[in-house]
């Protein structure tokens, strides 16, 4: 898809209405709270970002490029993101839990896409939201919460999209590179998001064993996620 496309995409899905039932509440067993609301907390702090060195990047390219519309697309990109860093927060206050302020692995995620090039940032990013396309179908399953399962599956559906979005990206600024600097970029991915896999499971493999996994299936699942978005930047 073309910028001026993924820009109407965009344009339509912030439009759309919230449509959460926050009249429900929020619904988990004391043991729920205990196993999931520290990696609803640390979503909620990644998923809040400001964005401010991928916003710069989108508009340094959008000028070297005369593509105006790709900086419009990352900011409303970054608005979805802070969205639902929004979703997270209610149903936190609403359980009477903190959001927190940090956490170690956001501050390596932010450290590690500060003052980088467009296409590196971009990295980073997909590699924490892939993540996602893991963990959300996780909670949705660990809990009968009407509320959060509304709230998993609207982020779900998001992320999927912006899955899409950063993955073809990527492969457009790649496709500069020559092949072995393509093959490198292409395994240092693969290293990056295997690390990040095996961070994101001993730091919060409780909610992700919630959600009937084990390590084996969890490692399955997130290569699942990450396989389709590996071949959009390949292609």
């Amino acid at each position: 898809m073309t910028s001026s496309e993924w820009l109407a995409y965009f344009q339509s899905n912030v439009q759309k209405p919230q449509d959460m039932p926050w009249d429900l509440h929020a619904m988990l067993t004391p043991e729920q709270r205990k196993v999931l609301v520290p990696s609803l907390q640390a979503f909620q702090r990644g998923e809040g970002s400001e964005g401010t060195n991928l916003t710069m990047n989108a508009k340094r390219y959008g000028e070297a490029t005369g593509d105006v519309d790709y900086a419009n697309c990352i900011a409303l990109f970054i608005r979805e993101e802070q969205k639902h860093a929004a979703f997270l927060a209610l149903y936190l206050r609403d359980l009477g839990e903190p959001c927190l302020t940090s956490t170690w692995t956001d501050r390596v995620f932010r450290r590690l896409r500060k003052g980088v090039p467009l296409e590196p940032s971009l990295t980073v990013l997909l590699t924490a939201e892939i993540m996602a396309m893991t963990y959300y179908p996780a909670v949705s399953r660990a809990v009968e919460c009407p509320l959060l399962k509304r709230i998993c599956a609207r982020i779900e559906a998001d992320e999927s999209k912006h899955l899409q979005f950063q993955s073809e990206w990527i492969g457009k600024l790649r496709r500069e590179y020559s092949a072995p600097r393509r093959w490198l970029w292409k395994m240092g991915h693969r290293f990056l998001y295997a690390g990040t896999a095996t961070v994101v499971w001993f730091s919060y493999g409780a909610a992700f064993r919630a959600g009937g996994h084990s390590f084996g299936s969890y490692w399955k699942a997130c290569w699942r996620a990450f396989l389709p978005c590996e071949a959009r930047m390949t292609a």
